[in-house]
């Protein structure tokens, strides 16, 4: 994300959501651009739905609370194939963007070994 961060000019407006928990942010490094904002997501925000969903979940609640408005937008998400799902629903379903505004990929499924 930081090298994305650094790639992205100055004037342009860049805001990171990545869900961890809270032990898990100390220590991160963090883009110095100037006009990015930083959002730690709390996978725990969503207790009332199954572990494996949670972290997408909560994604997914803290972009609807980030008004985002779709007119020069563009989105990146990887992750979790539930997560990716999940801001996949949000950004094509209720922003309507297009493919020209929004790439995501999936890395890996939860409870499944990898490797």
């Amino acid at each position: 994300m930081n090298s994305w961060c650094e790639a992205v000019p100055a004037e342009v407006a860049v805001t990171v959501a990545i869900v961890a928990e809270p032990e898990e942010v100390a220590g991160l490094p963090v883009s110095a651009h100037p006009n990015s904002t930083w959002d730690w997501v709390n996978p725990e925000s969503s207790a009332e739905v199954e572990p494996k969903l949670r972290a997408g979940r909560a994604l997914a609640a803290h972009l609807r609370g980030l008004d985002l408005d779709a007119q020069g937008l563009y989105v990146w998400a990887a992750g979790e194939r539930g997560l990716v799902k999940d801001v996949r629903r949000i950004v094509r379903g209720e922003l309507g963007l297009g493919r020209s505004q929004q790439f995501s990929q999936v890395y890996w499924f939860a409870d499944k070994p990898t490797g």
